[in-house]
């Protein structure tokens, strides 16, 4: 079996160009790849332009063959992005787009994401006959009956995923939540851990929103990453003790890990950071106006928030807090639930953000020329699993000795980039 390793793109990049600017030394052993190497970049439309070109360079140098995996209708970079989307639109490299759903238990599902993620206005019918979009009164409103599902399922064991547009309603929601299950006696009293100015419970839900390869655990030294899940189990005046969901490892958090916000509720997630969970359930909530989902939410983000669940999903609107001029269109009225599906990402133009760095064209770094690394695109809607092996139109080498895994998530330094501004 072909040795797989699986790690950030940020920290590839690292190891073979600012460790080195940096006087830190050469790349590691296990990052020095050899050539004809195969790197598997997973999320590919959330990497940023200038992070694809500062590989791109490096996979020119080692020769390596570069695989981009990925959905340009989901979710684009916080920074400048786009060239996923060019790649995939260019003749010269090799595309291979799956088109065979499996997540959806209903039919009618995975026919409505289908139509989601053309941005086809008639999915919002499809939505609504099935009485899968609820109309409540404000954010207030939405934020509750939320928090009423979610709650539910949290009582009768059912796996349901809550997400909102920001950090914000997120707070809300995991506020609200916890409330409601001291009261109903989930959690005792007796069970309250404060640390850091925050207040946690034993048994809770937790995750951790910050990468830190200095907090290692577990036999083979796993490190603390941004995104992964835990329980919570004691605590000391400088310690919160965890337990991780998926190795069932522990560690010991600092205090200071914690005073930074590193570690907050895990009932709900904003739309961004729940781009990969597949769930039994999952209820959207949206902010302001309303289409869907709030005014600041565009078809991306709705195509993904409508698609997490298994068995159902549920989309919660609501009027914008404050819109006297009634610029945002309104939940009621059929036109607007469609206009968002109109709505790419407004902060950035992709096609113009992907070409507009001074004098660096990614497109040119990850040419297919036979005398650059093959790129080989591979559009992979989220709800899809592979059914077939790529095929490319130029190989270099069926005889790749190592392959690796680089996720386009957070950065080295140590912080969360994957939330939508607001």
């Amino acid at each position: 079996m072909v040795p797989t390793v699986s790690d950030t793109l940020h920290k590839l990049v690292y190891e073979h160009s600012t460790k080195q600017t940096d006087g830190r030394g050469p790349a590691g052993d296990g990052w020095n790849l050899p050539e004809r190497s195969v790197v598997i970049m997973d999320e590919a439309s959330m990497v940023d332009t200038y992070l694809l070109h500062q590989y791109a360079e490096i996979a020119e140098e080692k020769n390596w063959r570069t695989i981009l995996v990925g959905d340009h209708r989901q979710l684009d970079a916080v920074d400048a992005g786009g060239m996923f989307a060019e790649l995939v639109n260019d003749p010269d490299v090799v595309t291979v787009e799956l088109d065979t759903l499996h997540r959806f238990e209903h039919d009618w599902e995975a026919d409505a994401s289908h139509q989601l993620r053309l941005q086809d206005p008639t999915a919002i019918d499809t939505y609504q006959r099935q009485g899968r979009i609820h109309d409540d009164h404000d954010q207030a409103a939405a934020i509750g009956a939320v928090a009423d599902e979610a709650f539910d399922g949290i009582i009768d064991g059912r796996d349901v995923l809550v997400m909102a547009p920001t950090n914000a309603i997120v707070d809300t929601l995991n506020t609200t939540l916890t409330e409601r299950l001291v009261d109903a006696g989930w959690f005792h009293p007796d069970d309250r851990i404060d640390i850091a100015g925050r207040t946690f419970y034993r048994g809770q839900p937790v995750v951790t929103r910050s990468n830190n390869r200095t907090l290692t655990y577990g036999p083979d030294s796993e490190w603390v990453r941004n995104g992964d899940r835990w329980t919570v189990n004691a605590a000391t005046p400088d310690e919160l003790y965890l337990t991780n969901l998926d190795n069932h490892h522990g560690r010991a958090l600092p205090v200071e890990y914690i005073a930074a916000g590193h570690l907050t509720v895990d009932y709900a997630s904003t739309v961004n950071r729940a781009q990969g969970a597949t769930v039994d359930e999952a209820r959207v909530t949206v902010d302001e106006a309303r289409v869907i989902i709030g005014d600041r939410t565009n078809a991306k983000q709705l195509y993904v928030g409508a698609t997490r669940g298994r068995c159902a999903n549920h989309i919660h609107t609501a009027p914008p807090e404050h819109d006297p001029d009634n610029h945002s269109p309104t939940t009621r009225s059929p036109n607007g639930r469609r206009q968002v599906l109109s709505k790419p990402r407004s902060s950035v133009n992709p096609t113009v953000s992907a070409r507009s760095l001074d004098g660096v064209s990614s497109a040119n770094s990850l040419s297919t020329e036979t005398t650059r690394p093959m790129v080989t695109t591979m559009l992979l809607p989220d709800p899809i699993r592979p059914q077939q092996k790529m095929t490319a139109r130029r190989r270099r080498s069926a005889d790749s000795s190592r392959s690796t895994s680089a996720a386009g998530d957070p950065s080295e330094d140590e912080t969360e980039h994957h939330q939508q501004p607001h």
